[in-house]
């Protein structure tokens, strides 16, 4: 049993007469002594913490069940695939799932192969593998890395692109000497914002991409009011890929909010960010599965 907080794994270890482990690496030990192989791998973490495990655990070729049902391939899904394991995803553990479900209920079998064909002809409609980025999988150490270099140069040269041409179309819609209102300009240009531009399915989650999105749309700022010199931040209770730090990125997505997110390990942290002006603003959870009511 592991956990980002290794507290939690060890309090559901004791519940489920588990044994926990405070790295994943301690899992090859335990097998060792105990002169057995791995079959499965269960994960229940979020996709936006792009969790890896290490490469020596997927070498008995264990089924990896992702519970995850978007992005179609997490980075943990893309991992197992590249080293030879059968991989469940989460959208098929949500099918067989809710055909038991519908069965302890109602006492009769369900049509599970119509029930997967309604459901997967949905999903493949509002979802799309990240191998339709030409990302594999298989690629190894060095060629990746090659690749994230080449990308991030590819960016920085595309946004500078991109300004340039926000530059020229504010010129054309009423630069100096126009007789267009601030107010006009700033509306042509608000309308090539990169923030409406339509998403790309992948690893990356929609709220995050969007996020990402504002940024650029800060750094290219053309035509619109300068932010102010002091970085706006946001505090939340959890560690990055928590389902509060997702929470926190889709609220700056939805309010147009460009602020540095301010990681907490209590609610009590984070309102004392909030009281004492540290931050801008926090987000808090007002209850979770397993606490309960937050105080």
């Amino acid at each position: 049993m592991w956990n980002r907080t290794a507290a939690k794994a060890v309090a559901l270890a004791d519940q489920t007469q588990s044994v926990a482990v405070e790295k994943l690496g301690d899992v090859l030990a335990l097998l060792a002594a105990a002169s057995c192989t791995l079959d499965v791998i269960l994960c229940t973490v979020p996709p936006a913490a792009r969790l890896l495990v290490p490469s020596e655990l997927l070498g008995s070729a264990p089924v990896v069940l992702d519970a995850a049902y978007l992005p179609r391939t997490t980075s943990l899904s893309a991992q197992a695939l590249a080293a030879g394991c059968p991989v469940v995803r989460g959208i098929e553990m949500l099918v067989a799932q809710g055909v038991a479900q519908s069965a302890l209920w109602t006492g009769k079998q369900p049509p599970l192969e119509k029930i997967e064909e309604a459901v997967m002809r949905y999903y493949d409609s509002v979802s799309r593998d990240a191998g339709s980025l030409g990302v594999t999988g298989a690629e190894d150490g060095a060629t990746a890395d090659s690749e994230i270099r080449r990308i991030d140069a590819e960016i920085q040269r595309m946004v500078q692109m991109r300004t340039l041409l926000l530059q020229r179309a504010v010129d054309r819609s009423g630069g100096a000497g126009s007789a267009s209102s601030g107010d006009e300009r700033n509306g042509g240009v608000q309308a090539l914002q990169a923030s409406h531009t339509p998403l790309i399915d992948g690893p990356v989650p929609s709220a995050a991409m969007r996020a990402v999105l504002e940024s650029v749309d800060t750094a290219c700022a053309v035509g619109r009011p300068k932010a102010s010199t002091r970085e706006k931040q946001v505090a939340f209770c959890g560690g990055l890929g928590s389902f509060a730090h997702t929470a926190a990125l889709r609220l700056m997505a939805s309010s147009g909010l460009v602020a540095r997110l301010v990681p907490c390990s209590t609610v009590q942290d984070v309102f004392a960010q909030v009281e004492s002006g540290r931050v801008d603003g926090g987000v808090v959870m007002l209850e979770s599965s397993r606490a309960g009511v937050d105080h």
